[in-house]
Order: structure tokens, then C-alpha cells, then sequence
């Protein structure tokens, strides 16, 4: 009778002990934002679709899926992906996303410099009645003789 206690007590350790020490490994994918102006996270995979929030420069965040169709946004083909950032859920293009960290300090290449420069002088000056103005801009802008000219 002893002997059938004991055992009984070993078995429900023994349950309680692998019920309770659930160390199941965590197969999540997860990926880091390379945008170094930070990722839209949207309700939707559409870029209509309302903006959840931004996810910073190197933030690393949990893929949940992929849709099957491929995009190119800003030279970068990618898909929606639905990821998980700071317990919100919702879609982001992918083709800004990797699987490695990127570098702590990437600094902005000369042309990349440029193209932020020259971004901010068509914000300034939309209307075609400021091309002068533009141009004086654009022109100013580092990198404009290496960037734009052969």
C-alpha cells in the first residue's frame, strides 16, 4: 500500500513538474526596422489603411505573417507584413524590414544626404511658379555635383 502511495505522489510530481516547467523554446520570427525614418504600422495592408503608430530605426519587432503579394515601395520590393511592436498589431511594408540589426551608427550616405536635402526644397517650394526658388535650393543641397551631375 506504501508503495502505491509513493508512486501515485511521484506520478502527480511528476505532471505537475512538466506542466508547470513549460520550457518550450520561442519560435517567433523577428526582424528589425531598416527605415531609418521609422516604419508606419497600419491597421490594414493598405497604405490607405489608418496609421497605428511608428516603429523607430532599428526596433526589433515580431512577425506574425506575410501576404503573398510582392511590392516595390521607394526601390524596395517587400510585402505586408503583420507584425507585433510594443504589444500593438498591425501591418507594415516588409521590404523595410531584416533579419539582422542594422549597424548602431549608419551614417547617411552623400547622395542619401542629397535626396533628404532635395525632398525638403519640393516641400518648400511645390508650386511651379517657384522654380527659381526650388532650384536655388536643390542646387544647395550637398552632394548636388556628385549626386546629379555625370
Amino acid at each position: 500500500m506504501k508503495h502505491t502511495i509513493l508512486m501515485i505522489l511521484f506520478a502527480l510530481s511528476a505532471l505537475v513538474y512538466v506542466h508547470c516547467g513549460d520550457d518550450t523554446p520561442d519560435n517567433s520570427i523577428h526582424m528589425y526596422v531598416t527605415a531609418r525614418s521609422g516604419l508606419v504600422i497600419r491597421a490594414d495592408s493598405s497604405t490607405n489603411a489608418d496609421k497605428l503608430g511608428l516603429v523607430p530605426f532599428g526596433t526589433k519587432v515580431k512577425v506574425l505573417e506575410q501576404s503573398d503579394k510582392l511590392l516595390t515601395v521607394s526601390g524596395k520590393q517587400g510585402h505586408w507584413t503583420r507584425i507585433e511592436y510594443d504589444g500593438q498589431v498591425g501591418w507594415s511594408f516588409g521590404g523595410f524590414l531584416s533579419a539582422t540589426p542594422p549597424a548602431a551608427e549608419q551614417k547617411m550616405s552623400l547622395c542619401e544626404q542629397f535626396a533628404a536635402c532635395d525632398a525638403k526644397c519640393q516641400k518648400k517650394f511645390p508650386d511651379e511658379s517657384q522654380l527659381g526658388e526650388y532650384m536655388g535650393c536643390h542646387s544647395s543641397c550637398p552632394g548636388f555635383e556628385k549626386c546629379m551631375m555625370p
